[in-house]
């Protein structure tokens, strides 16, 4: 999904919690930017940190799922929405209901 839509030359990872993804994308490397990967963000600033150690590369990058807005260079695969942050928490139950 992420290499159809975007071709990457290369992937790296945010230590750690973009590892596994930097190693399932490497094998569909073929041309174009370097690709910076994590699996959540949430402020913005491994994305950014991991970007500039590579100042001489044209760069792009994708997480899994984002917490909030994302820098003009990131995309994610999923987002929070502010309004469904307890979507999915439980109604109060009555006692013995």
């Amino acid at each position: 999904m992420i290499a159809a839509r975007r071709p990457f030359a290369a992937v790296r990872s945010v230590p750690r919690g973009g590892d596994r993804l930097a190693v399932a994308l490497a094998p569909l490397a073929t041309t174009g930017p370097l690709l910076i990967v994590d699996d959540v963000l949430t402020t913005g600033a491994s994305m950014e940190a991991t970007r500039r150690e590579f100042p001489n590369h044209d760069c792009v990058g994708v997480v899994i799922f984002a917490r909030g807005p994302t820098p003009a260079w990131v995309r994610s695969v999923f987002t929070e929405a502010a309004t469904d942050r307890c979507a999915l928490l439980p109604a109060t139950r009555p006692a013995g209901g």
